[in-house]
């Protein structure tokens, strides 16, 4: 009888090779069962839009960028380029302007007061720093204007009362409160008559103030420089 000894070190190979396979078998059980699960989480980009927290650019703005813009990018203040020097400027169009609105508001760097018109016809103004006390036009009579400071707008040929029609064209109010810490304290019409509109802007001081004029519909825009 022969014996053929060298097939013993071949199945005694097999067996190791099983049993490492085995072992590996339960490493692989441990745990959540063999499956390796990935989380992967994503950020979202900024929301860039200017509609969600911004500030909107103001109808009456004659270029003033917004100043409310996408996190982590950089914020540009106009620079405001007025003077305390007065200002005027013949009327563009013809006929009497008929007052619609008047408003103070808040910008970037300046208080603005805005006279708003019906139509297209832009009255003629001068706007200037004047010595208290301030007077209503025709009585005379005193008027009480929180302030240290008074800018004078005169408006021609302007008006808030349609004549034709019997009935004013401005029912607003004829006092308005300036913005919290702006340069404008308060705002108070005056006068009208023939066809001359005055309001007087009270300030604690004198600052710098630029006066401009807009269209559709017609509108006297005027800036003070807050501190």
């Amino acid at each position: 009888m022969v014996l053929r000894r060298p097939l013993l070190p071949a199945v005694l190979a097999l067996v190791l090779a099983l049993a490492v396979v085995g072992c590996g078998d339960d490493d692989g059980d441990e745990g959540d069962g063999g499956t390796i699960t990935t989380s992967v989480t994503t950020t979202a980009p900024a929301d860039t839009d200017t509609d969600t927290g911004s500030t909107s650019p103001s109808t009456d703005d004659p270029g003033t960028a917004t100043t409310d813009e996408a996190p982590g990018t950089a914020t540009t203040v106009p620079a405001f380029d007025g003077d305390e020097e007065a200002k005027s400027a013949e009327p563009d169009g013809t006929g009497t302007a008929q007052l619609v609105a008047a408003r103070v508001g808040q910008q970037p760097v300046a208080t603005r007061f805005v006279l708003e018109f019906d139509g297209e016809v832009r009255p003629g103004y001068e706007v200037r720093w004047v010595d208290g006390p301030i007077t209503e036009d025709g009585s005379g009579d005193p008027v009480d204007l929180e302030g240290e400071a008074f800018l004078q707008v005169l408006v021609q040929p302007a008006t808030g009362f349609d004549l034709d029609a019997g009935v004013p064209t401005y029912d607003g109010p004829t006092r308005l409160a300036g913005p919290t810490g702006g340069a404008v304290t308060e705002a108070v019409r005056t006068g009208d008559f023939e066809a001359l509109l005055t309001w007087v802007l009270g300030a604690e001081e004198r600052v710098p103030f630029t006066v401009s004029t807009l269209g559709s519909p017609s509108r006297l825009v005027i800036d003070l420089q807050d501190g």
